[in-house]
């Protein structure tokens, strides 16, 4: 079931992992460069006759991907190990589908994750595909099936092991005849990128490949893919009280751009946790670690890691807002439905919460939107006046936590000003909020939403996916 909302409006919007000036100081040059810029059921079915239907359960995760003809037997023995169905969010307690064309797997949310096996769980209908006729898919396959919405784009990632090969294949009102398919869009073995998708009802295949003696490669894969509806929100329900919304926004007034908001209630009791990373750790690494459902990047940090702002976790002090010499924006809480915004002195520890984290700059204040180096002040820096990556967290009027990334410096997005970032937080609900570090830092962190787990794109390999995250020294996560 795709779950979707209004489309945002009003004005554009740019941003950046950041440094700042401040009222009297210079800006900051920190080791790790934190401101650089540079399905309900299915609607029909292919034209064949299914052959039989397999069993439901995955087998274990395979290692790592194969080269494209495998240089051992693959093995036949099914594995001790089971897998349940993760499909990303609150679905991963469903019940797996057989997989096969009359019952497939479907994406009923905008991602699908799944660990499957074509040995154990593959049916056996289809040899070639229209998109690569000289190909040999003579192995077993394994079906799934969404819906778009509207026009979007459309990502897959397998990893398979080794004496496994299986491909991926997007199709399009599919046909089989004498075991070939007809309506085959595209294909890959590892990554398939397809965009410019129109509305409709698509078919993602999971074959076995077969090399020129006819011997296949069935065996254990993981899979990750999503359709990314244009100019339209989908919403996930990752846990009770916590919702995944994601849009990528193109030709709007905030021009070409990808927004994630995680939305948690901050009366739900689910715990919000700040961490610092003692070092530089990625935040999907640190996230699995802690066992948090989900987690964004903190505030700034310089040589090694060290925090730049305030962090302050179960009530121990781990620094203090030093960014510019003067007071930052904060926010801090004891349980996460008192959640409190708040100016901090340079120096000063909040001494009356046991969770604290502070930011830069300032970005809403009482349903006010204003970037602001300290209070009155418009920001000024050449960093929050060009369009980067940024991450900002705020508060609605009815006490939810928006936790936002906002990409940039890829094709994924634009990225934001400061300034557009305010505007941006006001428009999705927050009454108070404040920037985070940007940059290279923005990431998004989900369990079970990725392969690994981070479902915005991080711009350190300068590619339109989501692995290009850099480790940090803060994050803020939920669990």
């Amino acid at each position: 079931m795709w779950l979707t909302s209004a489309l945002l409006c009003c004005a554009p919007i740019k941003v950046g992992g950041e440094v700042i000036a401040g009222r009297d100081s210079t800006e900051l040059d920190t080791a790790q460069d934190v401101n650089d810029q540079p399905l309900d059921e299915p609607a029909g079915e292919p034209a064949i006759e299914p052959s039989g239907e397999p069993a439901s359960e995955p087998s274990a995760e395979p290692a790592s991907e194969p080269a494209s003809e495998p240089s051992s037997e693959p093995s036949n023995e099914p594995s001790e190990e089971s897998h349940a169905y993760s499909l990303c969010g609150m679905g991963a307690s469903e019940i797996r589908p057989a997989g096969s064309w009359s019952d497939p797997i479907l994406a009923e949310v905008l991602v699908m994750v799944d660990n499957n096996n074509t040995f154990l769980h593959g049916q056996n209908e289809i040899d070639s595909y229209d998109c690569a006729p000289n190909t040999g898919e003579e192995g077993p396959e394994i079906i799934y099936r969404f819906d778009a919405p509207v026009p979007g784009s459309f990502r897959a990632v397998l990893e398979d092991g080794v004496g496994v090969d299986v491909d991926i294949h997007l199709l399009h009102h599919p046909s089989i005849n004498n075991r070939t398919v007809s309506g085959c869009i595209d294909r890959a073995h590892t990554d398939l990128f397809v965009e410019d998708l129109d509305s409709g009802e698509y078919w993602v295949v999971l074959d076995t490949w077969s090399d020129s003696s006819g011997q296949d490669y069935p065996g254990a894969f993981s899979l990750a893919f999503e359709f990314v509806p244009d100019n339209h929100w989908t919403s996930v329900p990752i846990a009770d009280g916590l919702t995944w919304e994601r849009n990528r926004m193109l030709g709007s007034n905030y021009g070409h751009q990808t927004v994630n908001v995680l939305r948690l209630d901050l009366n739900s009791g689910l715990e919000l946790q700040p961490e610092n990373h003692q070092g530089c750790h990625t935040v999907s690494s640190v996230r699995g670690q802690i066992g948090a459902i989900a987690g964004i990047n903190g505030g700034f940090f310089g040589a090694g890691c060290s925090p730049l702002d305030l962090l302050k976790s179960d009530g121990i002090l781990h620094s203090l807002n030093q960014l510019n010499g003067f007071e930052q924006r904060s926010f801090g809480w004891n349980s996460a439905a008192d959640l409190q915004f708040e100016w901090i002195d340079y120096g000063q520890d909040w001494s009356t919460v046991n969770n604290a984290m502070g930011g830069y700059p300032s970005l809403v204040s009482a349903g006010n939107a204003y970037a602001e180096v300290y209070p009155g002040e418009q920001v000024y820096s050449s960093t929050d006046w060009n369009s980067n990556p940024r991450t900002a967290v705020g508060k609605t009027a009815s006490n939810e936590l928006l936790l936002v990334t906002v990409d940039g410096r890829t094709s994924a997005g634009q990225g934001l000003t400061t300034p557009d970032m305010a505007s941006l937080m006001l428009e999705l609900g927050a009454v108070d909020a404040v920037n985070l570090d940007g940059g290279g830092s923005t990431t998004m962190s989900i369990s079970q939403c990725w392969l690994n787990a981070v479902v915005n794109h991080p711009s350190d390999n300068n590619s339109d996916n989501h692995y290009g995250a850099r480790a940090v020294g803060s994050g803020l996560y939920v669990r």
